[in-house]
């Protein structure tokens, strides 16, 4: 049989790991709520950039097409450029036979 000096000191023992467990829990209950806290945060903004995407993708399009555009007539000035040096080019040769 155990004395009863023994019995307190075991209750004592068991009270002090029982106070650590649950201010372990505690713990793991704080970091898991700053857990779910951040995994929020981090689907709203993954959520906010994905509302994003297509008038990125709106705008890529915009762009090539401008850019089309842009080359398009850029070759159409080029190509009235070369009419008018070859107009020019024969006017000067017309006026030095004359």
């Amino acid at each position: 049989a155990q004395k009863p000096e023994q019995v307190a000191a075991m209750s004592e023992e068991l009270t002090a790991s029982s106070e650590k467990t649950s201010a372990s829990i505690r713990q793991i209950t704080s970091s898991m709520q700053e857990v779910r806290v951040g995994s929020e945060k981090q689907t709203s903004s993954i959520e906010e950039v994905e509302s994003h995407i297509p008038t990125i993708s709106s705008k890529m399009t915009e762009v090539v097409t401008s850019g089309t555009g842009v080359s398009e007539k850029a070759f159409q000035a080029s190509a009235i450029s070369e009419k008018g040096s070859t107009t020019i080019q024969d006017a000067t040769e017309k006026m030095a036979v004359t």
